[in-house]
């Protein structure tokens, strides 16, 4: 009983309680939500830092990595109606710059229409692990299609 009080002592309750914490991580939760309502052979983008393990839909989707940290613009992916895992980043304040291309980044994602969100965890842009504890926040969006496609279709049709 000794033994259990020093340790307490030495380690924060949140990291013991969570430890204890049984509820399923955002990225399981994620594939269930997938599977129940994203049509088969739809194009799912998965940005590699949510070291989201894909095979039980690699079967009956087609999925697509990008490299989400990498971003230097708007996400552009021409493919309206495709499916998009759009992390919400955050930074570690121990590191340099991690506000701003957190920031940036958050923005790169103004054509996806978000359909539901998992998670509590930001995906760290200044740290080793983006993801060091599990649980990241994300959303499930749709990308819309571009007002340049309809015009430009309109302007097809007469």
């Amino acid at each position: 009983m000794i033994s259990l009080a020093v340790i307490s002592i030495f380690l924060p309750i949140k990291n013991i309680v969570s430890a204890y914490d049984l509820k399923p991580d955002s990225r399981n939760l994620s594939l269930m939500w997938i599977k129940a309502n994203v049509l088969y052979n739809s194009i799912i983008f998965v940005p590699t830092e949510l070291d989201l393990d894909t095979r039980e839909l690699e079967e009956n989707y087609e999925i697509k990595y990008f490299e989400g940290l990498e971003l230097t613009d708007d996400f552009r992916e021409a493919i309206p109606g495709a499916y998009v895992l759009v992390p919400h980043y955050g930074y570690d304040p121990r590191g340099r710059g991690g506000k701003r291309i957190s920031f940036r980044l958050n923005a790169s994602f103004k054509n996806i229409r978000k359909l539901v969100e998992f998670g509590k965890s930001p995906v760290l842009v200044n740290y080793s692990r983006p993801v060091p504890a599990g649980n990241p926040k994300f959303y499930i969006g749709k990308i819309r299609p571009s007002t340049k496609s309809h015009s430009s279709q309109e302007d097809k049709n007469g």
